[in-house]
Protein backbone atom coordinates (compact mmCIF):
# COMPACT_ATOMS: atom_id res chain seq x y z
CA UNK A 1 0.00 0.00 0.00
CA UNK A 2 3.07 2.50 0.63
CA UNK A 3 4.62 1.67 -2.32
CA UNK A 4 1.41 2.50 -4.32
CA UNK A 5 1.27 5.64 -2.31
CA UNK A 6 4.65 6.67 -2.76
CA UNK A 7 4.21 5.88 -7.00
CA UNK A 8 0.99 7.62 -6.82
CA UNK A 9 2.11 10.75 -5.41
CA UNK A 10 5.45 10.60 -7.46
CA UNK A 11 2.95 10.95 -10.70
CA UNK A 12 0.83 13.45 -9.50
CA UNK A 13 3.21 15.61 -8.12
CA UNK A 14 2.80 18.13 -10.94
CA UNK A 15 -1.17 17.95 -10.28
CA UNK A 16 -2.16 17.91 -6.35
CA UNK A 17 0.14 18.75 -2.81
CA UNK A 18 0.39 16.26 -0.33
CA UNK A 19 0.18 15.35 3.02
CA UNK A 20 0.56 12.61 4.78
CA UNK A 21 -0.98 11.58 8.47
CA UNK A 22 -0.09 8.34 9.41
CA UNK A 23 -2.13 6.35 12.89
CA UNK A 24 -0.47 3.61 13.99
CA UNK A 25 3.39 3.42 16.26
CA UNK A 26 6.03 2.67 13.37
CA UNK A 27 7.08 -0.95 13.36
CA UNK A 28 10.99 -1.52 12.76
CA UNK A 29 10.58 -5.21 11.53
CA UNK A 30 8.48 -4.00 8.88
CA UNK A 31 10.67 -1.61 7.60
CA UNK A 32 10.10 1.74 6.06
CA UNK A 33 9.68 3.88 3.28
CA UNK A 34 9.47 7.03 5.29
CA UNK A 35 12.66 8.60 3.54
CA UNK A 36 11.10 8.11 0.20
CA UNK A 37 7.59 9.16 0.98
CA UNK A 38 9.31 12.57 2.72
CA UNK A 39 11.01 13.07 -0.57
CA UNK A 40 7.53 13.39 -1.82
CA UNK A 41 5.51 15.39 1.32
CA UNK A 42 5.35 16.20 4.54
CA UNK A 43 5.03 12.96 7.08
CA UNK A 44 3.18 13.20 10.55
CA UNK A 45 3.29 10.24 12.78
CA UNK A 46 0.41 10.81 15.24
CA UNK A 47 1.40 7.90 17.48
CA UNK A 48 4.85 9.23 17.74
CA UNK A 49 3.89 13.17 18.76
CA UNK A 50 0.65 12.19 20.78
CA UNK A 51 -1.09 10.50 22.84
CA UNK A 52 -3.86 8.78 21.95
CA UNK A 53 -6.61 10.58 23.86
CA UNK A 54 -4.86 13.75 21.67
CA UNK A 55 -4.53 12.88 18.36
CA UNK A 56 -7.54 14.02 17.52
CA UNK A 57 -6.77 17.33 18.47
CA UNK A 58 -3.22 17.21 16.92
CA UNK A 59 -5.00 16.13 13.40
CA UNK A 60 -6.99 19.21 14.11
CA UNK A 61 -3.88 21.30 14.14
CA UNK A 62 -2.86 19.49 11.02
CA UNK A 63 -5.92 20.80 9.96
CA UNK A 64 -5.72 24.15 10.52
CA UNK A 65 -1.68 24.81 8.87
CA UNK A 66 -2.20 22.71 5.56
CA UNK A 67 -6.28 23.70 4.76
CA UNK A 68 -6.46 20.60 3.07
CA UNK A 69 -8.88 20.21 0.04
CA UNK A 70 -9.91 16.52 0.69
CA UNK A 71 -8.98 13.85 3.05
CA UNK A 72 -8.16 10.80 1.49
CA UNK A 73 -7.66 7.43 3.54
CA UNK A 74 -5.75 5.03 2.01
CA UNK A 75 -5.12 2.20 4.20
CA UNK A 76 -6.83 1.15 7.30
CA UNK A 77 -5.75 1.50 10.75
CA UNK A 78 -7.35 0.60 14.23
CA UNK A 79 -7.60 4.00 15.46
CA UNK A 80 -8.37 5.78 12.27
CA UNK A 81 -10.62 3.01 11.42
CA UNK A 82 -12.63 3.54 15.49
CA UNK A 83 -12.65 7.46 15.03
CA UNK A 84 -14.28 7.46 11.29
CA UNK A 85 -17.36 9.27 13.32
CA UNK A 86 -15.06 11.68 14.73
CA UNK A 87 -12.73 12.28 12.21
CA UNK A 88 -15.73 12.77 9.90
CA UNK A 89 -16.95 15.85 12.25
CA UNK A 90 -13.43 16.91 11.81
CA UNK A 91 -13.48 17.42 8.03
CA UNK A 92 -16.86 18.03 7.79
CA UNK A 93 -17.06 20.65 5.18
CA UNK A 94 -13.86 18.74 2.85
CA UNK A 95 -14.63 15.35 1.30
CA UNK A 96 -12.91 12.28 2.44
CA UNK A 97 -12.22 9.28 -0.43
CA UNK A 98 -11.95 6.30 1.58
CA UNK A 99 -9.67 3.61 0.22
CA UNK A 100 -9.22 0.97 3.51
CA UNK A 101 -10.37 -2.22 1.70
CA UNK A 102 -7.94 -4.46 0.25
CA UNK A 103 -9.86 -7.81 0.47
CA UNK A 104 -13.72 -8.94 -0.20
CA UNK A 105 -13.80 -10.75 2.97
CA UNK A 106 -10.95 -9.87 5.53
CA UNK A 107 -9.60 -6.91 7.11
CA UNK A 108 -11.29 -3.24 6.80
CA UNK A 109 -14.05 -4.31 4.51
CA UNK A 110 -15.94 -5.75 7.71
CA UNK A 111 -16.01 -2.05 9.18
CA UNK A 112 -17.75 -0.92 6.16
CA UNK A 113 -21.45 -1.28 7.98
CA UNK A 114 -19.76 0.98 10.33
CA UNK A 115 -21.89 4.46 10.20
CA UNK A 116 -18.61 6.66 10.50
CA UNK A 117 -17.04 4.79 7.84
CA UNK A 118 -19.67 5.08 5.31
CA UNK A 119 -19.44 8.82 5.79
CA UNK A 120 -17.05 9.06 3.29
CA UNK A 121 -17.90 11.06 0.50
CA UNK A 122 -16.84 7.79 -2.25
CA UNK A 123 -15.11 5.08 -1.63
CA UNK A 124 -12.35 3.03 -3.58
CA UNK A 125 -12.52 -0.78 -4.52
CA UNK A 126 -8.97 -2.40 -6.11
CA UNK A 127 -10.92 -5.31 -7.72
CA UNK A 128 -14.14 -6.46 -8.49
CA UNK A 129 -14.57 -8.86 -5.66
CA UNK A 130 -14.24 -5.35 -3.49
CA UNK A 131 -16.59 -3.32 -5.39
CA UNK A 132 -19.44 -6.45 -5.45
CA UNK A 133 -19.20 -6.17 -1.35
CA UNK A 134 -19.40 -2.90 -0.75
CA UNK A 135 -22.74 -2.62 -2.95
CA UNK A 136 -24.21 -5.88 -2.50
CA UNK A 137 -23.47 -6.23 1.29
CA UNK A 138 -23.19 -3.09 2.59
CA UNK A 139 -25.41 -1.30 0.20
CA UNK A 140 -23.52 1.52 -1.33
CA UNK A 141 -24.20 3.10 -4.32
CA UNK A 142 -22.29 1.84 -7.09
CA UNK A 143 -21.99 5.74 -8.31
CA UNK A 144 -20.05 6.29 -5.25
CA UNK A 145 -17.64 3.19 -5.94
CA UNK A 146 -14.63 3.92 -7.86
CA UNK A 147 -12.47 1.09 -9.49
CA UNK A 148 -8.94 1.61 -8.98
CA UNK A 149 -6.59 -1.90 -9.76
CA UNK A 150 -3.15 -1.28 -8.24
CA UNK A 151 -0.06 -0.76 -10.51
CA UNK A 152 3.77 -1.43 -9.78
CA UNK A 153 6.71 0.93 -10.49
CA UNK A 154 7.57 -1.21 -13.78
CA UNK A 155 11.57 0.98 -14.21
CA UNK A 156 11.92 -1.37 -11.18
CA UNK A 157 11.50 -4.55 -13.00
CA UNK A 158 12.40 -3.23 -16.37
CA UNK A 159 13.03 -6.33 -18.71
CA UNK A 160 16.96 -6.61 -20.00
CA UNK A 161 18.32 -9.61 -22.07
CA UNK A 162 19.74 -12.38 -19.50
CA UNK A 163 21.20 -15.60 -20.47
CA UNK A 164 22.01 -18.66 -18.42
CA UNK A 165 25.24 -17.34 -17.22
CA UNK A 166 23.43 -14.52 -15.35
CA UNK A 167 20.92 -16.51 -13.95
CA UNK A 168 24.09 -18.80 -12.34
CA UNK A 169 25.64 -15.87 -11.19
CA UNK A 170 22.53 -14.66 -9.34
CA UNK A 171 21.23 -18.28 -7.58
CA UNK A 172 25.46 -18.43 -6.43
CA UNK A 173 25.07 -14.81 -5.07
CA UNK A 174 22.50 -15.92 -3.10
CA UNK A 175 24.22 -19.13 -1.88
CA UNK A 176 21.81 -21.20 -4.12
CA UNK A 177 23.17 -24.13 -6.38
CA UNK A 178 22.61 -22.78 -9.79
CA UNK A 179 22.06 -26.15 -11.26
CA UNK A 180 18.49 -26.49 -9.84
CA UNK A 181 15.69 -24.77 -10.10
CA UNK A 182 14.42 -21.99 -7.81
CA UNK A 183 11.16 -20.83 -6.95
CA UNK A 184 10.26 -18.10 -4.52
CA UNK A 185 8.23 -15.10 -2.80
CA UNK A 186 8.83 -11.47 -2.24
CA UNK A 187 7.03 -10.02 0.57
CA UNK A 188 6.78 -8.84 4.00
CA UNK A 189 7.37 -11.99 6.80
CA UNK A 190 3.61 -11.55 8.44
CA UNK A 191 0.82 -14.30 9.04
CA UNK A 192 -1.17 -12.45 6.68
CA UNK A 193 1.24 -13.21 3.67
CA UNK A 194 1.71 -17.42 5.00
CA UNK A 195 5.64 -17.56 4.44
CA UNK A 196 5.91 -21.26 6.62
CA UNK A 197 3.53 -22.81 3.96
CA UNK A 198 6.24 -22.51 1.20
CA UNK A 199 9.00 -23.77 4.15
CA UNK A 200 6.79 -27.03 4.18
CA UNK A 201 6.10 -26.92 0.44
CA UNK A 202 9.85 -27.05 0.36
CA UNK A 203 10.20 -30.01 2.77
CA UNK A 204 7.74 -31.48 0.59
CA UNK A 205 9.73 -31.20 -2.84
CA UNK A 206 12.74 -31.91 -2.13
CA UNK A 207 14.49 -31.55 -5.62
CA UNK A 208 14.11 -27.87 -5.92
CA UNK A 209 14.86 -24.43 -4.26
CA UNK A 210 13.12 -22.63 -2.20
CA UNK A 211 13.64 -18.76 -1.32
CA UNK A 212 11.71 -16.17 0.81
CA UNK A 213 12.72 -12.30 0.05
CA UNK A 214 11.83 -9.84 2.51
CA UNK A 215 11.56 -8.88 6.21
CA UNK A 216 8.61 -9.05 8.80
CA UNK A 217 7.58 -9.52 12.29
CA UNK A 218 7.35 -13.79 11.62
CA UNK A 219 11.56 -13.50 10.01
CA UNK A 220 12.84 -15.35 13.22
CA UNK A 221 10.07 -18.01 13.02
CA UNK A 222 10.37 -18.70 9.19
CA UNK A 223 14.42 -18.48 9.72
CA UNK A 224 14.37 -21.05 12.58
CA UNK A 225 12.00 -23.44 9.89
CA UNK A 226 14.19 -22.77 7.30
CA UNK A 227 16.87 -23.68 9.25
CA UNK A 228 16.05 -27.22 9.52
CA UNK A 229 15.38 -27.67 5.22
CA UNK A 230 18.14 -27.24 3.57
CA UNK A 231 16.60 -26.72 0.09
CA UNK A 232 15.00 -23.51 1.82
CA UNK A 233 16.44 -20.31 1.89
CA UNK A 234 15.46 -16.89 3.51
CA UNK A 235 16.87 -13.65 1.73
CA UNK A 236 16.81 -10.34 3.06
CA UNK A 237 14.76 -7.60 1.30
CA UNK A 238 16.55 -6.67 -1.90
CA UNK A 239 16.12 -3.04 -3.47
CA UNK A 240 16.96 -4.20 -6.78
CA UNK A 241 14.09 -7.38 -7.25
CA UNK A 242 14.85 -7.75 -10.76
CA UNK A 243 17.52 -9.82 -9.90
CA UNK A 244 15.57 -11.61 -8.14
CA UNK A 245 12.72 -11.92 -10.54
CA UNK A 246 15.85 -13.20 -13.14
CA UNK A 247 17.14 -16.08 -10.67
CA UNK A 248 13.40 -17.47 -9.96
CA UNK A 249 11.85 -20.00 -12.27
CA UNK A 250 8.37 -19.55 -10.99
CA UNK A 251 7.05 -16.99 -8.07
CA UNK A 252 4.97 -19.21 -6.03
CA UNK A 253 2.09 -16.80 -3.28
CA UNK A 254 0.73 -18.99 -0.71
CA UNK A 255 -1.09 -15.60 1.14
CA UNK A 256 -4.45 -15.60 3.43
CA UNK A 257 -5.90 -12.93 1.67
CA UNK A 258 -4.59 -10.31 -1.02
CA UNK A 259 -6.57 -7.58 -3.47
CA UNK A 260 -3.82 -7.82 -5.73
CA UNK A 261 -0.44 -7.95 -4.62
CA UNK A 262 2.21 -6.04 -6.57
CA UNK A 263 4.71 -8.95 -6.69
CA UNK A 264 2.40 -10.78 -8.90
CA UNK A 265 2.50 -7.67 -11.52
CA UNK A 266 6.07 -7.23 -11.28
CA UNK A 267 6.63 -11.01 -11.43
CA UNK A 268 4.79 -11.19 -14.77
CA UNK A 269 5.86 -7.77 -16.09
CA UNK A 270 9.51 -9.94 -15.74
CA UNK A 271 8.23 -12.64 -17.82
CA UNK A 272 8.09 -14.82 -14.75
CA UNK A 273 4.73 -17.45 -14.40
CA UNK A 274 3.29 -17.78 -10.75
CA UNK A 275 1.67 -20.34 -8.62
CA UNK A 276 -1.00 -18.19 -5.74
CA UNK A 277 -3.90 -18.97 -3.51
CA UNK A 278 -6.97 -17.87 -4.80
CA UNK A 279 -7.28 -14.67 -3.35
CA UNK A 280 -8.98 -11.33 -4.57
CA UNK A 281 -8.58 -10.44 -8.21
CA UNK A 282 -5.25 -12.86 -8.92
CA UNK A 283 -7.23 -15.78 -10.70
CA UNK A 284 -8.89 -13.11 -12.89
CA UNK A 285 -5.22 -11.76 -13.67
CA UNK A 286 -3.54 -15.18 -14.60
CA UNK A 287 -6.43 -16.05 -16.54
CA UNK A 288 -5.84 -12.62 -18.69
CA UNK A 289 -2.46 -13.81 -19.49
CA UNK A 290 -2.66 -16.96 -19.14
CA UNK A 291 0.54 -17.25 -17.16
CA UNK A 292 -0.28 -19.19 -13.87
CA UNK A 293 -2.44 -21.27 -11.54
CA UNK A 294 -4.13 -20.92 -8.37
CA UNK A 295 -5.27 -23.39 -6.11
CA UNK A 296 -7.05 -23.31 -2.53
CA UNK A 297 -7.87 -22.71 0.30
CA UNK A 298 -4.95 -21.20 1.65
CA UNK A 299 -3.08 -23.50 4.63
CA UNK A 300 -4.22 -26.49 2.43
CA UNK A 301 -0.61 -27.97 2.23
CA UNK A 302 -1.69 -31.10 0.15
CA UNK A 303 -3.49 -28.69 -2.14
CA UNK A 304 -0.61 -26.75 -2.45
CA UNK A 305 1.59 -29.68 -3.07
CA UNK A 306 -0.84 -31.05 -5.73
CA UNK A 307 -1.17 -27.45 -7.48
CA UNK A 308 2.81 -26.81 -7.56
CA UNK A 309 3.65 -30.18 -9.43
CA UNK A 310 0.89 -29.10 -11.61
CA UNK A 311 2.35 -25.77 -12.08
CA UNK A 312 6.16 -27.39 -12.54
CA UNK A 313 4.77 -30.03 -15.10
CA UNK A 314 3.50 -26.65 -16.65
CA UNK A 315 6.16 -24.53 -16.68
CA UNK A 316 7.23 -24.10 -20.12
CA UNK A 317 3.98 -23.41 -21.51
CA UNK A 318 3.19 -20.86 -18.82
CA UNK A 319 6.74 -19.38 -19.15
CA UNK A 320 6.36 -18.75 -22.76
CA UNK A 321 2.58 -17.22 -21.80
CA UNK A 322 4.56 -15.13 -19.61
CA UNK A 323 7.04 -13.66 -21.60
CA UNK A 324 4.40 -13.01 -24.46
CA UNK A 325 2.44 -10.77 -22.30
CA UNK A 326 4.74 -9.14 -20.18
CA UNK A 327 4.97 -6.09 -22.15
CA UNK A 328 1.39 -5.75 -21.62
CA UNK A 329 1.19 -6.16 -18.38
CA UNK A 330 3.85 -3.28 -17.77
CA UNK A 331 1.30 -1.61 -19.68
CA UNK A 332 -2.30 -2.65 -18.08
CA UNK A 333 -0.73 -2.22 -14.76
CA UNK A 334 1.72 1.04 -15.07
CA UNK A 335 2.09 3.73 -12.78
CA UNK A 336 0.84 6.42 -15.22
CA UNK A 337 -2.70 4.64 -15.77
CA UNK A 338 -3.19 4.21 -11.98
CA UNK A 339 -2.10 7.79 -11.02
CA UNK A 340 -4.72 9.16 -13.46
CA UNK A 341 -7.52 6.73 -12.31
CA UNK A 342 -6.60 8.21 -8.61
CA UNK A 343 -6.82 11.80 -10.08
CA UNK A 344 -9.87 11.27 -11.53
CA UNK A 345 -11.49 9.90 -8.22
CA UNK A 346 -9.72 12.77 -6.66
CA UNK A 347 -11.38 15.22 -8.36
CA UNK A 348 -15.06 13.55 -8.50
CA UNK A 349 -14.85 13.30 -4.87
CA UNK A 350 -14.29 17.64 -4.87
CA UNK A 351 -16.77 17.75 -7.43
CA UNK A 352 -19.41 15.83 -5.88
CA UNK A 353 -19.04 16.93 -2.18
CA UNK A 354 -21.83 19.56 -2.29
CA UNK A 355 -24.33 16.68 -2.84
CA UNK A 356 -23.71 15.05 0.27
CA UNK A 357 -22.92 18.27 2.29
CA UNK A 358 -25.94 17.27 4.31
CA UNK A 359 -24.94 14.09 5.39
CA UNK A 360 -24.90 13.75 9.10
CA UNK A 361 -23.16 10.90 11.64
CA UNK A 362 -24.70 10.11 14.88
Amino acid sequence: VERVLIETMRCLADKWRFVIVTTEPLRPEQGSTHAEAMALAPVYDLAEIARPEDRLQALATLRDWHGPALVWIKNGAPWQVDQAAAIRRLFHDIPILDHQAYDHAAGWINRYGDAGVRAADRFVAINEKIRGVMQDRFAIPPAQIDLVYPAADMARVRRRPVDAAMVAAHRRHFGLDPGRQVFGMVGRLSAQKRPLDLVALARRIGDAQFVWVGQGELADEVAAAMHAVPNARLIPGQSDVRTIYEMLDGLVITSEFEGLPLVLLEALASGLPALSTDVGAVKDVLDRYGAGMVFGPPGDLKAMERAFKAFRKALPDLRRAAMRGADQVASDFSSDRMAGEYDAALRRSIDGFGARQGATVQ
